[in-house]
């Protein structure tokens, strides 16, 4: 038998051990890690750049939640991870957080029994950083549907109908997206307090797909409602979703107005835009869209030292947060569009035969049809008939298995003819047209207007085009025959 004083020390002992247990138990760590992530998740959201939080304090919280997914509530875990998203994307890790991460939530949140719906909609954000049109990307979609259908979840799902239209129309399904949208438009008139969240963004994304199908009434009143909806919504509140919305509107607005040939006008669109948009916690792929399409319209109105400036920040973005599915093909087809205005036909040539390739090799058969069509009218232009014919046949067969496919073609293949067929008049009368890769009479530019090209800012550009006369890596890597 044990004497008093060891059964004591024994008893002292097993107190030591029970409360060593329980510092290391995951109801007593469960607070001051809910802390840390809530002070983490402040952070980033009051935070307009990624350059201001460094990874090593975002991401090793996420590696000890997926070893011990009870040491924080899901729901904010997920609001955690849909902040970190963005950062992740600006800093060029998208797909490492997908497959290092993401995943990883998926499974370990999947056999805990929780619902997946906003982890799937992450997931699917971001593979379109490699691919726009990705079976994978798709099955995300379609399994948070499935979630937010089995929940009876009309906001949740709202949210995925949104997703799944944005996700068709990137890839040219404009049918389906418009279909997706009615959907989304009922169940929002069944949830009238969800109007005000999620009716602008619905009007938005219809326009976005009739402005591919030339329908550019129809879509610029779907944009006119969308602002008049938010101009409401957001009066006097601070509503970063709904100013990333108004951004995404002015940007369409300016696309329409550039199409129909009013340049000066559209840059006054793209520029207040990107105001809105800098309201917003940093989104560089938003930014990179804003300096191609300013750039494309500088071209456009042969302002090509401006054009260079915007064109060069556009791929200098793309190359950072690595969106190789689409961004790195239209600049490479604006330094075309600017070598052929430097009378570099070669140059231009070669730039466009390997962005056509590099669209073939992912898939993305409107960026496809897009360099088709900018080669067919700079062949036309330097009277090359047989190989602007061939060019044509080749944009009707990739027109075939995408848009026309997909779109009810043969109206639009009409629409497309036509404008074609008028062209050589509208050139005569200087008047704008609306077919890719023409150009644009009926508005002049002086100079670019945007706040990089302004007075003050002039010393700085020209330093810029002094030190650096050519595009930056991706403009080589582009025309290398490296993958």
């Amino acid at each position: 038998m044990l004497d008093s004083q060891e059964q004591a020390a024994q008893q002292l002992l097993q107190e030591i051990y029970d409360r060593q247990a329980s510092y290391s138990s995951v109801e007593t760590r469960k607070p001051a890690f809910e802390s840390v992530l809530n002070e983490r998740l402040a952070q980033l959201h009051n935070t307009n750049s990624s350059s201001q939080i460094h990874e090593d304090l975002l991401l090793p919280p996420l590696e000890q939640i997926l070893k011990q997914p009870k040491l924080v509530k899901l729901d904010l875990l997920v609001a955690y991870m849909s902040e970190i998203v963005r950062f992740v994307e600006n800093i060029g890790l998208g797909l490492k957080f997908v497959q290092e991460y993401l995943d990883k939530a998926i499974e370990v949140y999947e056999v805990e029994g929780y619902s997946l719906i906003d982890l799937y909609l992450t997931k699917a954000k971001y593979l379109r950083l490699d691919k726009l049109e990705n079976p994978e990307r798709e099955k995300a979609l379609k399994t948070a549907r499935k979630y937010a259908e089995e929940q009876q979840d009309k906001k949740e799902l709202i949210k995925v109908l949104i997703a799944l239209a944005e996700y068709y129309t990137e890839v040219s399904q404009y049918q389906e997206s418009i279909q997706a949208c009615h959907e989304c438009e009922n169940l929002i008139k069944e949830n009238l307090k969800l109007s005000s969240i999620y009716y602008p963004i619905v009007l938005t994304n219809y326009a976005m797909n009739y402005f591919p199908l030339l329908k550019y009434d129809i879509a610029q009143e779907y944009l006119l409602q969308a602002r008049r909806q938010l101009e409401i919504t957001t009066s006097g509140k601070d509503d970063r979703p709904q100013e990333r919305t108004i951004a995404t509107v002015l940007h369409y607005l300016g696309r329409i107005t550039e199409a129909r040939g009013n340049l000066q006008d559209a840059m006054s669109f793209y520029i207040d835009g990107e105001k809105y948009q800098q309201m917003c916690p940093e989104e560089l792929s938003a930014s990179a869209f804003y300096h191609l399409r300013l750039g494309e319209l500088l071209i456009s109105a042969n302002r090509q030292a401006e054009a260079k400036d915007h064109i060069r920040k556009s791929e200098e973005l793309f190359l950072q947060i690595q969106f190789s599915s689409s961004g790195t093909i239209q600049t490479a087809l604006a330094w075309a569009s600017i070598c052929d205005k430097e009378g570099k036909y070669g140059e231009a040539k070669r730039y466009t035969d390997k962005a056509i390739k590099e669209a073939r090799a992912r898939n993305f058969v409107r960026g496809e049809l897009y360099c088709l069509v900018k080669l067919f009218w700079l062949e036309l232009k330097h009277r090359k008939i047989l190989s602007a014919l061939y060019v044509f046949l080749q944009a009707m067969k990739t027109w075939r298995k995408g848009e026309i496919a997909r779109n009810g073609g043969l109206n639009l293949v009409g629409q497309y003819l036509l404008q074609v067929l008028l062209t050589p008049i509208k050139l005569l009368l200087r008047s704008p047209h609306k077919v890719l890769g023409t150009a644009a009479f009926n508005s002049s530019i002086s100079h670019c207007t945007c706040p990089k090209h302004q007075p003050n800012n002039v010393a700085e550009v020209l330093m810029v085009q002094k030190g650096i006369q050519e595009p930056s890596s991706v403009y080589s890597h582009i025309m290398s025959d490296k993958p």
